[in-house]
């Protein structure tokens, strides 16, 4: 007689399984911004450590790094897909980088941190509501937040200072 699998459990996955190995295997070093080896590191667990480093060069310890276990969705077009390929395989390719789509996501995701108090501050001076069921609207309103985003970073100060040496 057969025996009915848990409804929650599923098939086996070679890709899946695969995936799971490289995700959830030992992570590589490499030079942090800093220059301090390091294990591989989100930029915000890179900003946590440099500002730990600020606070006592002498008594930093090495922080445990968190696992890229969940995905972050968003809807797009095919048309707009396509273009970011495009644009990440261009950047990669112009750069000698192999960047990935979440590399940049993560990277954007951090600046937004990093810029929290003018978004919100210029969020609420355009007075925004947002559209539902209406693309146009949303693709407008889109547009505008991206504006505002461009002026909420113009407007914040570099999270480091510049050395003569730098300019």
């Amino acid at each position: 007689m057969a025996k009915l699998a848990p409804k929650d459990e599923r098939s086996f996955s070679p890709i899946a399984h695969k995936l799971l190995d490289e995700v959830s295997g030992p992570t590589r070093s490499w030079n942090t911004v800093s220059g301090v080896t390091g294990e591989l590191r989100s930029l915000s667990a890179i900003s946590r450590i440099d500002e730990q480093e600020t606070r006592d060069d002498s008594s930093r310890s090495v922080e445990t790094v968190e696992r890229l276990t969940r995905q972050m969705r968003y809807g797009a077009t095919p048309g707009e897909e396509k273009e970011t390929k495009d644009f990440i395989r261009r950047l990669s390719s112009a750069t000698g980088l192999s960047l990935t789509h979440s590399n940049l996501m993560r990277s954007c995701r951090d600046l937004l941190f990093q810029i929290e108090d003018k978004l919100i501050d210029e969020i609420r001076r355009a007075n925004l509501k947002r559209p539902i069921n209406d693309k146009h609207a949303i693709a407008r309103f889109e547009s505008r937040m991206m504006d505002i985003i461009r002026t909420a970073i113009r407007q914040s100060p570099l999270p480091y200072s510049r050395s003569i040496d730098d300019q």
